[in-house]
């Protein structure tokens, strides 16, 4: 398993809830 696949996905994440924050 690789841990940078969760850190990818929470990047993910907070760059989608950085857009719904504008």
């Amino acid at each position: 398993m690789h841990i940078d696949t969760i850190e990818l996905v929470s990047s993910l994440l907070y760059a989608l809830n950085y857009q719904d924050q504008e």
